[in-house]
């Protein structure tokens, strides 16, 4: 069926769950016949609020876990504070701060925009840890290119401007007789002399 004199447009985003360490926003596609009737087709999610918090600001994840501070397990009462499962990210799995062994799951779902997983910025959406794009959308699957263009195709950069660089970690762990010293490799870009991600440099 055909459906003529449509309008669609895109609701504003809602307010960042979070104030800082990351957070989500979301609005919806709104499709509104000549007649006045609107329907909702479709969502989005984006990232908000990445900047650090203070050192001492409770985690999203921590203060879901101490909303059940308090509560009766296993004939106990306990604070808590969030432990993460690798299997299970997007739970709330708990542990008991006087009882560090004493680990209890209160939900298999987080709330939305619950950071999630390690390296990439990941967020929980509807129990999923999904990943978000250098857009700082969610399931738009955009990265970075080689020369460090978002959802670029690679071409923007003439030539090669990353290279590695090998730093010393630590000191040498003897001062004679033979001993351990560290080094640790770097992806840099060449004009500024800046650390950047060890994509944009060849891996071989």
């Amino acid at each position: 069926m055909v459906h003529y004199n449509l309008s669609t447009e895109w609701s504003s985003w809602s307010a960042c769950s979070q104030s800082c360490g990351g957070g989500i926003q979301g609005r919806t596609e709104i499709i509104c016949e000549h007649s006045g009737e609107c329907e909702t087709t479709s969502q989005a999610w984006r990232a908000c609020a990445l900047h650090l918090c203070p050192p001492a600001f409770v985690s999203w994840r921590d203060e879901q876990c101490a909303g059940y501070n308090d509560t009766l397990v296993s004939g106990k009462y306990h604070k808590w504070v969030s432990t993460m499962s690798r299997d299970y990210p997007c739970s709330l799995d708990c542990r008991s701060v006087d009882q560090p062994g004493v680990v209890q799951r209160f939900s298999d779902l987080v709330q939305d925009g619950t950071v999630c997983g390690e390296g990439a910025l990941k967020l929980c959406l509807a129990g999923v840890c999904e990943e978000v794009g250098c857009d700082l959308e969610l399931r738009s699957g955009v990265k970075l290119d080689r020369c460090g263009v978002c959802g670029g195709n690679g071409v923007s950069c003439a030539e090669e401007r990353n290279t590695w660089k090998k730093k010393a970690h630590t000191k040498c762990s003897a001062s004679c007789g033979g001993g351990r010293r560290v080094f640790q490799h770097f992806c840099i870009e060449i004009d500024s002399n800046e650390k950047v991600h060890f994509e944009f440099c060849d891996a071989n």
